[in-house]
């Protein structure tokens, strides 16, 4: 740990004066008869501990003027420095600020070739890194910090180190535990009794969880340590010194080998942000900007005080400059490719512009599937650069999705967790997102985010990320792309936040393959219509979830609207499940759909359905261990099927056969609200079910405000009204588990091997395992 990296340190080396709290005073009054040029001290104050048995400091200040030293100012305490008030003849000044404690000095602080020669001038001595002449010897430190106890300080760490703030070998990172103070502070006590004479740098980093990962702050001391001496104090802290990050987006530009950005600061800092040296390709460098559009005044740097939140600093790139080029069109003819690599696992093809994208793109739809190959990308992608693609606009270039009808990549993507910004689609497109269309069992899209607008006509298949995916995978991916599409005629579509249609495969009942949609989140609004009478699909992760298609550990916050003249399904996470399943997932938006036949609408899926032939008997259906929140709300002209977690679980067979397996959906809590119109309201908690399958369909919880007017499905339900409360059975059912909605939760999770449930910050259960965390 090099604490230099994490802050800059500029301290005032003061000694036990500044122990009695000094501070500047009010200015003293002059003699009308002085001359001269007017000059105020300013002396930078800090705390320090000091060893028992030091005197106070006294300072001497000297100035060298026309080759001439005098000595303006003798054996002066803080305090009176703070007050004095010079009267010095117009020119260049050297000056000389010493310290002393006990006659020996100890540090000195100079202010060379100042130019004095306003009406009045402020002089600010600061005291860096000096070392006292202590005995040769050990002496101890014994520091505590008092803070209040709603800063909810769960753990804490304590290191000694050198004074400039660079790690001392010879002293340990230092686990400490919060204790009671009083009735409204707790504190944490640093203490060594074997420490080697000298001034040292103390830092405490405080943290709210017992792994030490969630960081509020830190305080810096300095210690400075006498033979046989032990320094002591209480430092109250008022408030924590809250630690704030950094986050660049480069815009194709690259790190120089060895630079090392800063990545956070505090409060009390001033930060100074990355030059063009900085980067292997600097001279594309155009400056720092706040927002994405730079329509801002470019940033170099701030004082302490000016940010007090994370922040986002964006590169300005010029357009073409050392191989920098943010222009692209999509190709004519086969393009020249000019991205490195082999495609292979080890030396994957590097995509690092957004022509190269498009080249890729172009490369796909007419034919190579790139089955077998990697790809990569080496750098954020800007297809609108210098816009922040939000809406529709003529100035935006069009983007054509990677992939399409008969057309799929059939590869290995790998984003390299880096984002595709500025993705506009305003067309009619049957396969629209970043990737049209990805097919085979080996194919992969991974570890990208995408952003900007769609506006879809005659879509067939629509997500931000893909918008159709066959046995394929689809993981560690983020839309941030705000979807409004109007579907084609048909009856298997979807349009979803990341995926629009998502299938597995199957010949017969022992050759199958899975589809997983794993760790993806949607932050935008997904809106969908449908004008001809066909069902509508539309949900926040997958509009269609097909033949084992699953989602893992997925998280939606965009609000999800559909409107259709027939059928309407919408879903949270999912819209319609045909053998789907959606698990460990999260959602937080609100649904809304609007039918003028019959809607079903779920915080998790709008309509789960288990369809029975042959080679289907002993597959499923399954909505297990998810929560959701937000308003869901089912608008029919006819029936309305409006729940928690799903609208409608149903099942239908083709055979006279018996049926083995039903929809499940088990350990899945609410706690948001149910509504509906029609001619006929069906409000559930969490969903309704068809009398065959609701007996697979238990342990599940809902708020027992959700506005349903029968809540609840067959098997063990629970009500609560809190997070806290105690779980109640519905009806005369008997509940599997008792105790909290967190701790059922947790009980069967734990017994079928599903995510374990945590308190989130409101205090509603969260999954642990979730990427996407707002």
């Amino acid at each position: 740990m090099n604490i230099k990296k994490r802050f800059f340190l500029v301290v005032a080396l003061l000694i036990s004066a500044l122990l009695l709290g000094c501070s500047p005073v009010a200015e003293k009054e002059t003699d009308e008869n002085e001359s001269g040029v007017r000059v105020q001290l300013n002396i930078e104050l800090a705390r320090t501990v000091m060893p028992s048995g030091f005197l106070n400091a006294t300072y001497t200040l000297t100035g060298i003027h026309s080759g001439e030293s005098r000595v303006l100012i003798s054996n002066k305490s803080a305090a009176d420095l703070q007050s004095q008030t010079l009267w010095l003849e117009g020119g260049t000044w050297s000056f000389s600020l010493d310290a002393y404690a006990d006659s020996v000095k100890i540090a000195t602080a100079t202010l060379p070739n100042q130019n004095i020669s306003s009406s009045s001038s402020t002089l600010t001595f600061t005291f860096t890194g000096v070392t006292f002449d202590y005995a040769t010897g050990t002496g101890g430190a014994n520091v505590t910090l008092t803070f209040a106890k709603t800063s909810q300080v769960v753990a804490a760490t304590a290191q000694l180190c050198n004074i400039d703030g660079s790690e001392n070998a010879d002293f340990a990172l230092k686990t400490l535990t919060p204790a009671e103070h009083s009735d409204s502070l707790q504190k944490v006590t640093f203490t060594d009794t074997n420490i080697p004479s000298g001034s040292y740098l103390l830092v405490f980093y405080l943290y709210q969880d017992s792994v030490k990962t969630m960081q509020i702050g830190y305080w810096r001391e300095i210690v400075n340590v006498a033979k046989g001496c032990e320094s002591s104090t209480v430092i109250n802290i008022e408030n924590l010194n809250t630690v704030y990050s950094i986050t660049y987006v480069l815009n194709g530009l690259s790190w120089a080998e060895g630079f090392t950005a800063p990545s956070s600061f505090n409060s009390s800092q001033g930060v100074t942000l990355p030059v063009a040296a900085n980067f292997t390709n600097g001279t594309a460098f155009g400056g720092w900007y706040t927002k994405s559009d730079f329509s801002d005044t470019e940033i170099k740097s701030w004082n302490a005080g000016d940010y007090t939140d994370n922040v986002t600093f964006y590169a300005k790139v010029e357009k073409s400059t050392e191989g920098v080029s943010h222009d692209w069109s999509y190709p004519t003819a086969e393009p020249t490719l000019t991205w490195t690599g082999e495609g292979t696992l080890n030396n994957p093809y590097i995509i690092t512009t957004s022509q190269q994208l498009a080249d890729f793109a172009y490369m796909v739809n007419n034919g190579t599937s790139y089955s077998g190959n990697y790809i990569k990308l080496g750098a954020d992608i800007d297809l609108n650069y210098g816009s922040t693609v939000t809406d529709a606009s003529a100035s935006y270039i069009q983007w054509k999705p990677i992939g399409g009808a008969s057309k799929a990549f059939e590869g290995n993507f790998d984003g390299a967790n880096h984002t595709v910004k500025g993705l506009y689609i305003n067309s009619s497109c049957s396969y629209a997102g970043l990737f049209g269309y990805v097919s085979g069992s080996s194919a992969v899209v991974k570890n990208v985010s995408v952003q900007g607008y769609m506006k879809v006509t005659n879509g067939y298949y629509v997500g931000g990320v893909v918008g159709k995916i066959a046995q394929a995978e689809l993981k560690n991916c983020a839309n941030k792309v705000e979807i409004n599409a109007t579907m084609g005629s048909g009856s298997e579509y979807g349009c979803g936040g990341v995926v629009g249609y998502a299938e597995g495969s199957f010949s017969d009942s022992s050759n199958y393959s899975y589809e997983y949609v794993t760790n993806c989140a949607n932050y935008s609004p997904v809106t969908a219509n449908m004008t001809a009478s066909y069902a509508l699909n539309v949900g926040g992760i997958c509009g269609y979830d097909d033949k084992f298609a699953s989602n893992l550990k997925c998280v939606n916050y965009g609000n999800i609207t559909g409107t259709s003249a027939s059928i309407c399904n919408a879903g949270g996470i999912s819209g319609y499940m045909l053998c789907g399943s959606a698990s460990n997932c999260e959602n937080y938006g609100d649904v809304t759909v609007t039918s003028s036949a019959t809607c079903y609408a779920g915080g998790i899926a709008g309509r789960i359905y288990y369809y029975y032939y042959n080679y289907y008997n002993n597959y499923y259906s399954s909505i297990n261990n998810n929560i959701s929140s937000g308003a869901i709300k089912g608008k029919a002209s006819t029936t309305s099927y409006t729940g928690g977690i799903f609208g409608y679980s149903e099942v239908t067979t083709s055979t006279s056969s018996s049926i083995n397996q039903y929809a499940y959906a088990k350990n899945n809590a609410f706690y948001g609200t149910v509504d509906g119109t029609g001619t006929s309201i069906y409000l559930r908690g969490i969903g309704y079910s068809s009398e065959a399958s609701a007996k697979y369909q238990s342990c599940n919880y809902f708020i027992s405000s959700s506005g349903a007017t029968a809540s609840g499905v067959g098997g063990s339900v629970g009500t609560f009204k809190l997070a806290t409360d105690q779980i109640s059975a519905y009806g005369s059912t008997t509940l599997d588990y008792t105790g909290t909605l967190l701790e059922v939760l947790n009980a069967w999770a734990s017994a079928n091997s599903y995510g374990t449930w945590l308190a989130g910050t409101d205090g509603w259960p969260v999954l642990s395992g979730i990427t996407w965390r707002k």
